[in-house]
């Protein structure tokens, strides 16, 4: 049935508002992801916008611009769940021997050329950089720790391959915005998180998640083995020590709590919690580095961290740093 055009726009940014509605309410990134739709290429949305309709015939031209019009408006508003193509930079090691890895403001950040022309799909905001590196405000950040300049340099070219950012999306506009002589199409991002390729696990993530990521990675860029690694050796029963999935396991129970404590206080910002865990699993000590050492919300931290459990193990007390980012 056709409507007026202005009638489509209207009942799509309702659809878009519906979808931006139902992701507030959301306490997950699971529970946003599952009733997006699945995009294993983000570029597919590019082709009804890039379609220049150059077809011979004034009638051939104007059905191509009727289904193109109509694809268009179908797009927006929709929830999609993909991987970004170039998602994940890497920020400056700075002098606290940490370097950011940074979920980037696009959905698609490497070029799509459906014509020849340059096409992005970029978060909605102010855009920012040359036509090569068109993209949005970044979407957040996790702190890696390395011991120096050269260990940053390392980590970020042996990662780079393996990590990779998961978003859920809506496209804003039907129309696209253009810089440089390149074209991008706006999206609002209701999702985001960090993860690892080869073991799954999530880095960061907003909101939560509440479990891992299915490994995605190819064996050679993950040392020729896809999911998570090993169990420790156990020695009478028990690991010697933690390993990385039982502390993300440990801290995910609490990561409810610690969202309380940005909702009490209202102030977003980074925190690095500093656990000593006891061999029994429990937790000996916690220590804040971060944006909220000596303030209310990091005392709340650090009352909410105390209460974390954890497997017994072998060998401790064992020290681990666990990054929070509170939005």
């Amino acid at each position: 049935m056709w409507m007026p055009s202005k009638l489509v726009t209207s009942l799509s940014s309702l659809a878009l508002l519906a979808s931006l509605s139902a992701a507030a309410s959301a306490e997950t990134f699971e529970e946003l992801s599952a009733s997006a739709r699945k995009l294993p290429d983000a570029s597919l949305l590019v082709f009804p916008f890039a379609d220049a309709c150059k077809l011979e015939g004034d009638l051939a031209r104007r059905a191509c611009q009727g289904i193109r019009a109509s694809r268009q408006t179908a797009l927006v508003g929709k929830r999609w769940v993909t991987t970004a193509s170039g998602g994940v930079g890497f920020g400056k090691f700075d002098l606290k021997g940490t370097l950011p890895v940074i979920a980037r403001g696009c959905i698609l950040c490497v070029a799509s050329k459906p014509q020849g022309d340059a096409w992005f799909i970029v978060n909605k905001g102010a855009l920012a950089g040359e036509a090569s590196a068109l993209a949005g405000p970044d979407l957040g950040f996790v702190n890696q720790k390395v011991a120096d300049e050269a260990a940053a340099a390392k980590y970020a070219t042996e990662m780079a391959p393996q990590l990779a950012t998961e978003l859920v999306f809506a496209l804003t506009a039907d129309k696209p915005v253009g810089k440089g002589g390149a074209s991008a199409l706006t999206a609002e991002v209701l999702a985001w998180r960090i993860v690892d390729r080869c073991t799954g696990d999530v880095l960061a993530s907003e909101p939560d998640s509440a479990a891992s990521a299915a490994p995605s990675g190819k064996p050679e860029n993950c040392g020729g083995q896809v999911g998570r690694p090993k169990d420790v050796p156990k020695d009478d029963g028990l690991p010697v020590v933690l390993s990385r999935w039982e502390v993300q396991r440990g801290m995910a129970a609490v990561r409810g709590l610690v969202q309380e404590c940005h909702k009490k206080y209202q102030i977003p910002g980074n925190a690095n919690a500093v656990v000593e865990i006891n061999s029994d699993g429990s937790v000996k000590s916690v220590s804040l580095k971060g944006d909220f050492v000596g303030t209310p919300t990091g005392t709340c931290l650090i009352k909410v961290v105390q209460q974390a459990k954890f497997p017994p193990f072998k060998k401790g007390p064992m020290r681990v740093d666990y990054p929070f980012i509170l939005r």
